[in-house]
């Protein structure tokens, strides 16, 4: 038998069986060590990002999938869209393949996957959208140029 974890989501609140994953740790670690010395420091929550390498791919996520979106109470509109890590007239360019998700009542950002060659620095785009929905950030509010 494993942990089981309840943690509050950032974006919806409601709660997450992490499944003993505890991945904002850190951060409530940071929270408390500062409150310890006399600070008066809240958790702000967990947005739920994540990276990983398999082979020469990296594949990250962030904020809610459709299905966590769905049971948050949303009504999740998910676009899927390839585009270049960088302009194609420079050589070397790769595709990555995108989703991003909003709300279509409120048009808010909900979440965003990309999948791509690991050296198209997948971890460093989805830091972008993770910035983007702390800020609690529109969908429209984020544009991608190709």
């Amino acid at each position: 038998m494993g942990t089981s974890y309840r943690n509050d989501q950032l974006r919806t609140k409601p709660h997450l069986d992490t499944g003993g994953r505890r991945p904002e740790t850190k951060g409530q670690g940071r929270v408390a060590g500062e409150n310890a010395i006399g600070g008066d420091r809240q958790f702000a929550g967990a947005l739920g990002t994540q990276s990983i390498k398999v082979f020469n791919l990296a594949i990250a996520r962030t904020g809610l999938l459709d299905h966590e979106a769905r049971s948050g109470g949303f009504d999740p509109l998910t676009a899927a869209t390839e585009a270049n890590d960088h302009k194609a007239y420079y050589p070397g360019a790769v595709p990555l393949h995108i989703l991003m998700s909003g709300d279509q009542a409120t048009g808010s950002l909900l979440g965003a996957q990309i999948l791509g060659l690991r050296k198209a620095e997948i971890s460093k785009r989805i830091d972008i959208v993770a910035a983007a929905l702390f800020q609690n950030a529109a969908g429209e509010d984020l544009t991608i140029w190709t």
